[in-house]
């Protein structure tokens, strides 16, 4: 050949021949098999007894309405649910014919109910022993107390609770509520107001009339309360806001502080240093406090 190079033809790229897969002895195939078996028997397993479990919890569930009544002649009432969450109301009913407490409730206990004991001293209402558990978990629960409107003028009413909100829409004698966590929201009237709340707010959900003294208290939560009859002493006291309002009529002693940093204290109504004149004391450990005049 002459001196030109000619280039040797390259042959196309042959891809190597795939791995056969791994073969299995007929042994092995049966054991897989086995696995696989027993794996699908177990999460069947499973989920069968999730199903029976859950159609028998709420097969069991069933709601309560028990209803038991007070003597017409009662003039003390204390309500002491400190074990289990229960929001309570107290209300005055112009059709009603005599006092009562109402339960409703959701459980699974079949001993669920109300008990009440009745003696010279007056009446105390309890949950029975073996409700409490079943509460933990309980979406729902309410006490209601109803109460004609002559029998709630000369009431004493105790309401002790753990957890749960309150609210009043009564006429009543006295009010006294001690509660560790829960909201408390007041309506009508009362010669004497002691409110203690540890955890939650205090407020008036329409002005309330209040003679003689008024105390509310909540250890972290805020107050607002307003009044269309102005007792002869009160007392606010907030880790939150406190608004303390008052009829236009005056004037009043007033008290007002806040220790907050930046908190301010606001007071417009008339004051004078009367000793017969209306006390009004107001204090918040962490924020603002306004004793003002409704209009």
């Amino acid at each position: 050949m002459s001196g030109i190079d000619v280039a040797h033809e390259i042959p196309p790229y042959a891809p190597a021949p795939a791995a056969s897969p791994l073969a299995l002895s007929s042994s092995s195939r049966t054991a897989v098999r086995v696995v696989l078996v027993v794996l699908a028997a177990l999460v069947t397993l499973g989920t069968l007894s999730s199903l029976g479990a859950l159609a028998f919890g709420v097969s069991s569930i069933r709601v309560v309405d028990d209803t038991q009544a007070l003597p017409a002649s009662v003039r003390s009432l204390t309500i002491d649910i400190r074990g289990v969450p229960v929001a309570v109301s107290v209300a005055t009913d112009l059709g009603a014919t005599e006092p009562r407490v109402v339960l409703r409730a959701v459980t699974t206990n079949d001993d669920t109910g109300l008990v009440v004991a009745n003696d010279v001293a007056g009446s105390r209402v309890t949950l029975r022993d073996s409700v409490a558990g079943y509460m933990r978990w309980a979406h729902e629960a309410y006490i209601k107390v109803i109460l004609p409107p002559g029998a709630a003028r000369v009431l004493s009413l105790t309401v002790n609770q753990r957890t749960g909100s309150l609210s009043t829409d009564a006429n009543l004698d006295q009010l006294v509520a001690n509660i560790d966590n829960g909201a408390v929201t007041l309506g009508g009237s009362a010669r004497r107001v002691d409110v203690n709340v540890r955890r939650g707010d205090i407020r008036t959900r329409t002005p309330i009339a209040v003679t003689e003294s008024f105390k509310a208290d909540t250890e972290y939560g805020g107050i607002s309360v307003e009044f269309r009859v102005a007792p002869r002493t009160t007392e606010a006291i907030a880790d939150d806001d406190v608004t303390v309002g008052l009829p236009v009529r005056g004037p009043y002693r007033v008290r007002a502080q806040s220790e907050a940093r930046h908190g301010e204290t606001t007071v417009t109504v008339p004051e004078t240093s009367d000793p017969g004149a209306p006390e009004v004391m107001a204090h918040s450990k962490g924020a603002h406090v306004a004793v003002t005049e409704l209009r």
